[in-house]
């Protein structure tokens, strides 16, 4: 369910301390909505550099763009 991609072990680590990483799959936001979702993760406790959240939003706005 989790395409291959740069960020995607580390979307996975970060992710799965609070929940299953596949909940990514049923999402299908732009760039911004991932980002606003993952500031949100990170406002609840999520743990992981600045660096390593943009990494995340890059992975998912790839990996599960609007309209797919």
């Amino acid at each position: 369910m989790l395409p291959p991609g740069d960020g995607r072990a580390v979307m996975i680590r970060v992710c799965s301390t609070c929940h299953a990483p596949e909940n990514a799959a049923g999402q299908q936001l732009d760039a911004a909505g991932w980002k606003d979702l993952v500031d949100q993760m990170a406002s609840k406790g999520a743990v992981a550099t600045e660096a390593e959240f943009d990494e995340i939003v890059r992975y998912l706005a790839g990996a599960f763009p609007p309209g797919t």
